[in-house]
């Protein structure tokens, strides 16, 4: 089944380019893959592979036939803060320069994949903020760029996505299998979506092409330590979570800086951690996108898949 549009993909290896190449060949769309020489693929698609760097000159054929480019390619975790920068904001400014002068881009629509970071962290969905991390001001300033197309342009703005490939919470899974889990000592609150969902919203913007942004979520407003809670009954009900001062994670933001802690507890996740990140979800909920997977059941799945394939 084809349905004759062409989508280039960005970032198809990423976690959520995976599922979005994923549900996009399911539902007949015809993909071109662009990645680095260096990538390595979650999985190998039915697609035609391009290579293409970001940050150099782009192939003169790569947008040959396209209707719709999706831009998932970025980075979100690194130690070096200004390699944020290099990818995410002027990667994305070489593609929609490269865009706006080739003479052969046909291009229909522009799907730009944010993050809930450049919104920055909020205790409530109406309040207003700006990033507070160098990842969420360098996907801030990407934004700017993509908005300079003269095509319709969708700006997706995930908050914590989870499930089957996620390698972030399965740190937390790892952890909680041993015993125990940590938490910031304070009441915050994290939107959340599932990575079925997440994609879900891919293919739903697809399908309403306009200028505007979206924040998504699974509809529901969670605790950080209710998140936790639920992987908590799925993997390890005798594990224990323990809440750590700010103060503490103060003092080991510092030392991440020396990049001894790895690049998972870098200053960005860090300062990150000590906030709230709540998603206002209403405009693409208006539009008539909603999500399918709960909490408990995104977690369930995601526990089971992790012991399914290995990774537990």
């Amino acid at each position: 089944m084809t349905i004759g549009k062409t989508v280039l993909l960005t970032g198809a290896n990423g976690f959520l380019g995976t599922a979005a190449a994923s549900l996009l060949l399911k539902k007949g769309y015809n993909l071109k893959c662009a990645i680095r020489k260096s990538s390595k693929l979650n999985k190998h698609f039915e697609c035609e592979y391009v290579y293409a760097d970001l940050n150099d000159k782009l192939p003169d054929d790569l947008f040959n036939d396209v209707d719709i480019v999706i831009h998932a390619a970025g980075l979100t975790k690194t130690n070096r803060w200004r390699n944020y920068y290099k990818v995410n904001y002027e990667g994305t400014k070489n593609l929609v320069s490269s865009i706006n002068s080739s003479k052969r881009a046909k291009i229909e629509q522009f799907i730009y994949i944010s993050s809930l970071a450049a919104s920055g962290p909020r205790n409530n969905k109406n309040e207003s903020s700006l990033p507070i991390s160098h990842y969420g001001k360098s996907k801030l300033m990407a934004e700017q760029e993509v908005k300079k197309l003269s095509i319709p342009v969708t700006i997706i703005r995930p908050p914590a996505i989870y499930g089957p490939y996620d390698v972030d919470f399965f740190e937390i899974f790892k952890m909680i299998q041993k015993g125990f889990a940590f938490l910031p000592k304070m009441d915050n609150y994290l939107s959340i979506i599932h990575i079925d969902d997440a994609a879900r919203s891919i293919l739903f913007a697809i399908k309403h092409p306009k200028n505007i942004t979206y924040e998504i979520d699974d509809g529901k407003l969670h605790k950080t330590y209710d998140i936790i809670n639920s992987m908590i009954e799925f993997t390890n009900p005798k594990a224990r979570i323990i809440k750590i001062p700010l103060f503490i994670i103060k003092i080991i933001r510092l030392i991440s800086y020396t990049g001894i802690l790895g690049i998972l507890l870098n200053p960005d996740k860090l300062a990150e951690s000590m906030h709230s990140w709540i998603a206002n979800s209403s405009a693409i909920v208006l539009d008539g996108f909603k999500p399918l997977i709960s909490l408990d059941d995104g977690i369930k799945n995601s526990v089971e898949w992790y012991h399914e394939n290995g990774w537990s």
